[in-house]
């Protein structure tokens, strides 16, 4: 994975060329194309992606492979610049991971920054004083140059109920995220987003589906380093591990304890290593590893999102372990799509107020109108023209969350080594959404597969121990975290909110954050709200302080 940051003030971009290099710990190259010039660094890993057609150039960020393989590999049969172009944006999907490809065309100095087909890996972009512009898979790189930095109050609302933004906005005001399909098309003095790919729903039965997945996993195997797959008691990562086992060469397993669950994933874990006879490295808990303020701010820059920079904060200790291990992870985003988790509410109306937690906004944060604004921002994704109306909450999710929790999660896993999320790509996803509701909700097609790869496990249970049965001790365990975790948080979110409003810096207005009063409910929404957006508010200040004071 790589970070980067485009720009036509050179003088900004060298700032931010050394501010990516200090972050990461590794020099950030600066490449020039006419008056466009581009930063980039490797992060944790050994080198970023770099290939020469004559004078113009490839940089890819990210995870990408085709049949030939991976990294430098997928470059094998191509000798044209243009060539690779084509096939890169062809209807017929020839490049498969997580990944943002940018183009450097030096004879007519222009420049394309394309994303893959779900664009996990988010681009942002703005426009500065002069005609300047500014682009970057870190949205607070992109605030903080471009120099707009006053927070936009649709997107911070939404940050605060869901940590995510619906729509193309971001919490700064005038700073986008690319929309789902495009790409960016940069000249000398001109940024332009125009369309890229089309989406279109093939249809396919269950056995032709397994032919495709089977092809998918078969691309690992020109993978030359080392592969692990995540292990949990879940459906996801089950669903992974049971393809890439059958698949898959020499592949390993990767669990993290959860001191939470009461020992269900380390317990289920075991049982799937032993019945698919895996070796599996079992990560000790991380859930008392203190967080240090370098890796909340490396999740504020690093997650391609803007995370919960509290609840996210363990990433960086997590991946920095997982990576001492592997080289490149399967990951199992993607899995709630195959089961329409999501798709449960009566009608869009009620998705919005629901899932969107539209109410929360107009009754608790007395926002009103935020509901007609998310209705707005999904009525302007992009929707596959044969997609089913039954259908259309679980695409919303792939298509406008999953660019968030997924990517955040993506990128910062990608600062330190490979990762794919198989059925986050779009070539087994796409798939998912001819079928019937009726044949994917309650894991119907999820659990066909599982079973179709791994019969061995159809007895292994689902987040839960064996026969249900839960020890004295287990359970003393689960009341004692669950305890730790509610307490005092009514307490503690007035107190922390109170605090930020009384040291609010500059411009920073937090009366634009859920107000914090006597005439909030708090014992009944602590559970639901409180200490969520005490942690949110928390990381809305630190990205305000990142962009305005360094």
């Amino acid at each position: 994975m790589s970070a980067y940051f485009i720009s036509t003030n050179l003088i900004k971009v060298k700032e931010a060329a050394k501010e990516l290099s200090e972050l990461y710990g590794k020099t950030a190259d600066i490449y020039n194309c006419g008056k466009i010039n581009i930063a980039i660094s490797a992060a944790y890993k050994n080198d970023y992606i770099l290939h020469s057609f004559g004078e113009n150039r490839i940089f890819i960020i990210g995870t990408i492979f085709n049949k030939d393989g991976f990294g430098q590999e997928i470059f094998t049969r191509f000798t044209c610049y243009e060539k690779f172009i084509t096939e890169l944006k062809n209807t017929e999907q020839k490049f498969f991971g997580h990944y943002v490809v940018i183009c450097m065309d030096v004879e007519n100095q222009s420049v394309e920054v394309i994303p893959d087909r779900m664009g996990l890996i988010n681009t942002y972009y703005a426009n500065g004083d002069k005609d300047d512009y500014y682009i970057s898979n870190d949205v607070l790189l992109v605030s903080k140059y471009s120099e707009n930095t006053l927070l936009y109050r649709q997107a911070v609302y939404e940050f605060v109920l869901l940590e995510a933004n619906v729509g193309v906005e971001t919490i700064f005001e005038n700073v986008f995220r690319i929309k789902l399909g495009n790409e960016l098309l940069l000249t000398n003095d001109m940024m332009q987003e125009k369309e890229v790919y089309k989406y279109f729903i093939e249809q396919m039965d269950r056995k032709t589906y397994l032919k495709r997945i089977t092809e998918y996993f078969s691309f690992f195997n020109n993978y030359k380093k080392r592969i692990a797959s995540d292990i949990s008691a879940g459906y996801d990562t089950r669903l992974i591990l049971s393809i890439a086992n059958e698949i898959v060469d020499k592949i390993k397993g990767f669990s993290a304890k959860n001191d939470c669950d009461g020992g269900v994933d380390e317990e289920i874990s075991k049982i799937i290593t032993d019945r698919l006879h895996i070796d599996c490295y079992f990560m000790e808990s991380y859930d008392n590893v203190v967080i240090n303020e370098r890796d909340k701010k490396l999740v504020l820059h690093g997650s391609s999102a803007l995370r919960d920079s509290n609840n996210s904060g363990k990433w960086g200790h997590l991946f920095r372990e997982r990576y001492k291990h592997a080289d490149l992870i399967l990951g199992g985003y993607g899995g709630e799509i195959m089961r329409a988790k999501y798709n449960r509410y009566s009608d869009i109306k009620d998705f919005i107020e629901q899932y969107y937690k539209g109410n929360e906004a107009e009754k608790i944060c007395k926002f009103v109108g935020f509901k007609e604004h998310i209705q707005q921002e999904l009525d302007e994704c992009v929707i596959p023209e044969n997609l089913t109306s039954e259908m259309i909450q679980n695409w919303y999710y792939a298509a406008v969350q999953m660019r968030i929790w997924g990517s955040g999660y993506i990128q910062m896993s990608n600062l330190y080594g490979d990762v794919v999320h198989p059925f986050m790509d779009w070539y087994l996803m796409n798939p998912i959404f001819g079928f019937g509701l009726d044949e994917v909700k309650d894991a119907k097609l999820q659990q066909y597969v599982i079973d179709s790869f791994a019969p061995e496990l159809k007895d292994v249970p689902i987040n839960c121990h064996m026969g249900g049965k839960v020890s004295f001790k287990e359970k003393l365990k689960r009341f004692i975290h669950y305890h730790k975790t509610i307490r005092n948080v009514a307490t503690l979110t007035y107190c922390r909110l109170r605090n930020y409003r009384q040291n609010s810096r500059k411009n920073f207005k937090l009366d634009i954050l859920p107000p914090c009063n006597e005439s909030i409910d708090w014992e009944s929404q602590q559970h639901k709200l409180g200490k969520a957006i005490a942690s949110r508010t928390q990381s809305i200040v630190r990205a305000y302080q990142c962009v305005r004071d360094e």
